[in-house]
């Protein structure tokens, strides 16, 4: 039977990270992140990867809780909170020059997951 898994490797660590607060969770989540990749067969734990996929939820969640102070931001009047809130593009471009390791169609399904969970939850 042919594998249908899509999950990356970045992918599969922003998921976990993304629900990552505190300190005490650091060794939570790469416990989790290890089976993750095991599981998927994704490759081997790297620390320095993982960390740096750390800094960049760090910057996602700082910069969506700024919310209409964002430079990501679009002045749009809606009742509800929406993807579109932010400019999903511009965001994934410019992050894409400080995670250039990260291949960019990752990083913009990584932005859009971030703002879904940063903003529309």
């Amino acid at each position: 039977m042919k594998s249908t898994n899509t999950e990356t490797y970045d992918y599969a660590c922003f998921i976990i990270l993304a629900y990552e607060y505190g300190d005490n969770k650091i060794k939570d989540s790469e416990k989790k992140i290890k089976a993750k990749l095991k599981y998927h067969k994704l490759g081997a734990y790297d620390e320095a990867r993982v960390n740096k996929i750390r800094e960049l939820k760090e910057e996602l969640s700082s910069e969506i809780h700024l919310y209409n102070k964002s430079k990501y931001y679009s002045s749009a009047n809606k009742e509800f909170t929406d993807m579109e809130d932010f400019d999903q593009f511009k965001m994934t471009q410019d992050l894409s020059l400080k995670y250039s390791a990260i291949d960019k169609k990752e990083l913009d399904s990584i932005v859009a997951m971030a703002i879904h969970l940063f903003h529309c939850r």
